[in-house]
């Protein structure tokens, strides 16, 4: 799964499942986990991320990191 514009609330619950059946759900900008998040520091920005088995997120992030 890939989300360019997506909020909190959008992925909160469907990252939740994912992690739960095996996928990792990564930002966009540094490819880093999304969750836990710091609430205290979330100002209801926009979340790009993308979302799957880890092996083939680490490799789609390494394709998407080519095209920007």
């Amino acid at each position: 799964m890939f989300c360019d514009e997506a909020r909190l609330w959008d992925i909160a619950a469907g990252a939740l499942i994912a992690g739960e059946a095996g996928a990792v759900v990564v930002s966009l900008s540094d490819g880093r986990p999304c969750f836990p998040i710091d609430l205290s520091k979330y100002r209801d920005d926009m979340m790009p991320i993308m979302a799957g088995r880890p092996e083939i997120v680490k490799q789609l992030m390494a394709e998407y990191r080519q095209t920007e």
